[in-house]
């Protein structure tokens, strides 16, 4: 009786593998150690209480901790995205603004010209224009790495810094510092891998979390 349920227990836990083989990387490290623990703890169950369990009670147990143990795996992949750190290069030649010189109309900004100069110097860096076809007559404007430009406007509109320095959370000049940080970090990875960084940048809603990410999940590495 005992081989039987050992025999059920080692068909499970094949499909179960098998189920693990589709999850990613990060999601597989986690899920198969605990996985491994589950194992452990069945096999106690078996030897202490096989008296009092059928193959569809020790089913109904694994599927239940199997269960928890997804929920637990959902929950920690979550926190780790939102808590990792990502090492970019410092790029003090992305900074460079001799490329403005080129252009004589700038768009001004509330918190000043060098926050504008700024500001356009990521358009220039992230947005160009696809020249006009024989089958299109107007050039259509690409936006590379869409997930860091777009949460970069959540801070570059008006409104977020002046909605902060209105309910006195932050000054001006400490929203000029601020924002300046932030469009320089965004100028220097423009050319690196910013892949994973992206992939958390999407699922930002608003520019407190952009300003959390830019300032304390982004380390420089200086060389």
């Amino acid at each position: 009786h005992s081989k039987t349920f050992l025999l059920t227990l080692l068909n499970l836990y094949k499909s179960f593998l098998s189920f693990l083989g589709n999850l990613s990387n990060i999601f597989l490290g986690i899920y198969s150690k605990l996985s491994f623990h589950l194992l452990i703890i069945l096999h106690y169950i078996i030897k202490k209480h096989s008296n009092y369990f059928n193959i569809i009670s020790l089913i109904n147990i694994f599927a239940a901790m199997k269960n928890l143990i997804l929920i637990f795996s959902i929950f920690l992949i979550s926190f780790t995205g939102q808590s990792q750190k990502f090492e970019f290069d410092f790029l003090s030649s992305s900074l460079d603004e001799t490329i403005l010189k080129d252009h004589q109309y700038i768009k001004s900004h509330f918190l000043g010209t060098d926050v504008a100069r700024k500001v356009k110097l990521v358009d220039l860096a992230y947005k160009w224009e696809d020249p006009p076809t024989p089958t299109r007559s107007t050039p259509l404007i690409k936006i590379e790495k869409q997930p860091i430009y777009f949460a970069l406007k959540k801070v570059i509109s008006p409104k977020f810094y002046k909605k902060k320095i209105k309910e006195q959370a932050i000054t001006k000049d400490q929203a000029i510092e601020q924002i300046i940080e932030i469009l320089d970090i965004a100028l220097m990875i423009r050319y690196q891998d910013t892949e994973q960084f992206e992939s958390i940048l999407r699922d930002l809603d608003n520019g407190d979390q952009v300003v959390d990410i830019f300032k304390n999940q982004i380390e420089l590495i200086y060389f």
